[in-house]
């Protein structure tokens, strides 16, 4: 019997779902005495890893619910961990360690704080923001902002004016998509049947862990 990637590639085409997948690059501002990063650094902002490349669109599926299961029973399974099923002709299928994976069927809500002035940046997974606002001095009253502006890099400013004062916690909500990192292959991957190509399963972690 011979396994065939062109089956795979049409099934998982049809049933899979559309992401945006950018390429992560380790950033040469860690600190040669501990190997961490530098979180002054203003092109990783700490992380480590920086992602500087044009999203490329992508194709994959969501593995089966056993394959989640046996997952889960890992030591190494963190809450929000997913395993996607890449066919061989996806540009996915050559992602790394660390490269970033934007699931663009998915839309969800989120509610954070920022400090004006310091820290105006929210991750480029944002679809739109729908409320910003503050406490008064007082801690008694809340105080709604306008609507900021958001550049390709995710920064935030007031154009119009009406954003929080300087150093003033505030509070951003909106909807975003969900994102990710490829965190390992699947340790169970089987990538290749007699020279065919055969789907490719890497699993994805919530990019919460690098921060905002």
């Amino acid at each position: 019997m011979r396994l065939s990637p062109r089956a795979f590639n049409s099934h998982l085409s049809v049933m899979g779902q559309k992401f945006k997948w950018t390429r992560a690059y380790a950033c040469p501002c860690i600190k040669t005495s501990s190997g961490a990063a530098n979180q002054d650094c203003k092109v990783c902002f700490g992380r480590g890893r920086y992602w500087p490349g044009t999203p490329v669109d992508a194709i994959a599926g969501v593995a089966t619910q056993k394959v989640q299961q046996a997952w889960t029973q890992s030591t190494l399974y963190e809450a929000g961990d997913t395993i996607l099923s890449i066919p061989e002709n996806s540009a996915l299928y050559n992602a790394g360690q660390f490269d970033r994976i934007l699931a663009m069927n998915t839309e969800t809500q989120f509610s954070i704080n920022l400090l004006a002035g310091t820290n105006d940046r929210l991750r480029t997974s944002i679809i739109s923001i729908d409320r910003v606002f503050w406490l008064n001095t007082a801690l008694t009253a809340t105080i709604d902002g306008n609507l900021p502006a958001m550049d390709a890099a995710g920064n935030l400013t007031w154009p119009k004016g009406g954003g929080p004062p300087p150093k003033t916690v505030y509070s951003v909500s909106g909807k975003e998509r969900d994102e990710f990192f490829v965190f390992m292959d699947d340790p169970n991957n089987r990538m290749e049947h007699m020279g065919a190509r055969l789907p490719k399963r890497l699993v994805a972690r919530r990019f919460d862990l690098f921060g905002r």
